[in-house]
């Protein structure tokens, strides 16, 4: 899938370049053929081919972009980690960790988030509370 899309994108950067370099280049030979230049032929010719070279361009260009843009939308989202659920426990017999501590007691259980994490989202805790981290 990462090789289709980077064959895109570079597809579509060379059609914009060749695009740029028509424009470019017509633009100059329609100024040279107005102001009219000995060689008629000559211009008449050039003017064919980069005409020709920015229509292909335009064409290809637009071609990809769109293949692009449909790919982006058949991508499945990324997903989200689950949302983690806080419910009180049942008393487990575990010791207060501050004497004459009555508060309610709570089990957490985290997933998919590292230590620091953890240790980040409780700094918030009034400062009469603690908790032990035990990592399983």
């Amino acid at each position: 899938m990462i090789l289709r899309r980077l064959y895109l994108y570079l597809v579509s950067i060379a059609a914009l370049a060749v695009l740029a370099f028509g424009l470019s280049a017509l633009g100059q030979t329609l100024l040279v053929f107005a102001l009219n230049s000995p060689d008629a032929q000559s211009n008449r010719t050039s003017l064919a081919g980069y005409s020709a070279a920015v229509v292909v361009a335009v064409a290809v260009g637009i071609y990809h972009f769109r293949v692009l843009r449909s790919d982006a939308a058949a991508r499945p989202a990324r997903i989200a980690p689950a949302p983690v659920l806080i419910l009180p426990a049942e008393p487990t017999g575990l010791t207060p960790a501050l004497e004459g501590d009555t508060g309610r007691h709570f089990e957490l259980s985290v997933l998919g988030a590292t230590e620091d994490d953890v240790h980040q989202a409780l700094a918030n805790l009034p400062p009469q509370a603690s908790y032990k981290l035990r990592v399983k």
